[in-house]
């Protein structure tokens, strides 16, 4: 009998760079997950909301006739009308039914560095997604569901890609930005980066490869139950940034106003929490060796400076004793100078 893990490796080895096939993904899909092949319609939105079913027969041709009556493509419309910042969603059904559908198109919030090739961040959505199908627990809207499809996201982009690829650490940084300058609720939902952070730090300790396809989603679970953010750390992180809320577009559009008031909160902070993520949102723009687009210039200079300063305070003392340290200047601010 075939060793599963052998099995699997062939099948995972490391992506050429140069397409997403939909058809084959699906298919391996149905060999790895055989519960889920008929109660998962996977659809290619980017080409006429084409059911993507690499097999004929009578069970196509139901769903065929189910989706004649479901009109997908209407609906996906409705779908991109309402969730604008998504390009993909595993929708429950009637029943264990789901809809899993792949718009294979940049997304207008990145998952990954920005100058990843289109085809390994239509894997990481994909996989994503599929995350929400074959993970328990994934497919209801919670943030503990957005950790496993990302935890499991994180942990096939690095089977498909290999432990170096420079392009997956971004998805720490990228959920923190959406944590700290988007609405509260995709922010909040989708904030997953205590756990893919602890996946990254053991990305050159596990022999990804090795995982059959079940023991690579429940390699993810586990790391979601023993990493995950304690929801009332998360609801205080969210408050402690929501006055920048909203703020994402303004960045785009090349205001810095908002990067300077998140800069101002982390270099005064007592939170060990909003120093790390609000550093990691930060990090987009500058640090010098992942932002895509770093900012110049005297004030960002200094920045970068006092961020490593304290970086290194944080790892040395601690958040408490850091804080008593602060409290004690606030209090005595002219002590040595009368």
């Amino acid at each position: 009998m075939t060793n599963p893990a052998k099995k699997f490796q062939a099948a995972t080895k490391k992506n050429d760079g140069s397409v997403f096939d939909f058809d084959a993904e699906v298919a391996q899909v149905w060999r790895d997950f055989p519960e889920i092949k008929n109660k998962v319609i996977f659809l290619d939105a980017s080409h006429d909301a084409r059911l993507v079913y690499p097999e004929e027969g009578a069970e196509k041709d139901a769903i065929e006739r189910f989706l004649k009556i479901y009109n997908p493509k209407r609906r996906l419309k409705s779908a991109f009308a309402r969730w604008g910042e998504k390009n993909s969603f595993c929708q429950p059904l009637s029943g264990n039914t789901r809809l899993l559908y792949i718009l294979m198109e940049k997304h207008p919030y990145d998952k990954i560095s920005p100058r990843a090739p289109l085809v390994q961040e239509t894997a990481f959505v994909f996989d994503h997604e599929l995350g929400h199908a074959i993970i328990p627990g994934a497919d209801v809207p919670t943030n503990r569901a957005e950790c496993f499809a990302d935890a499991y996201a994180t942990i096939r982009h690095l089977q498909r890609f290999g432990a170096d690829s420079p392009f997956i650490g971004h998805v720490v940084n990228n959920r923190s930005f959406d944590l700290v300058f988007r609405d509260s609720w995709y922010g909040h939902a989708h904030f997953t980066g205590a756990v893919t952070e602890k996946i990254l730090d053991r990305c050159h300790d596990i022999d990804w490869n090795a995982l059959t396809p079940r023991e690579a989603a429940d390699l993810a679970r586990k790391f979601v139950l023993e990493h995950e953010m304690a929801s009332e750390a998360l609801n205080m992180l969210e408050r402690d940034f929501k006055a920048l809320h909203k703020q994402a577009e303004k960045i785009a559009r090349g205001d810095t106003a908002p990067l300077k008031e998140l800069a101002e909160k982390v270099l005064s902070t007592d939170s060990s929490d909003v120093f790390k993520y609000g550093t990691k949102a930060l990090a987009l723009y500058v640090d010098r060796q992942t932002a895509d687009l770093v900012l110049q210039g005297t004030y960002w200079n200094e920045v970068r400076k006092k961020l490593a300063k304290r970086r290194k305070a944080f790892a040395r003392y601690g958040a408490p004793s850091l804080r008593k340290m602060l409290m004690k200047k606030t209090m005595h601010p002219f002590k040595g100078q009368i």
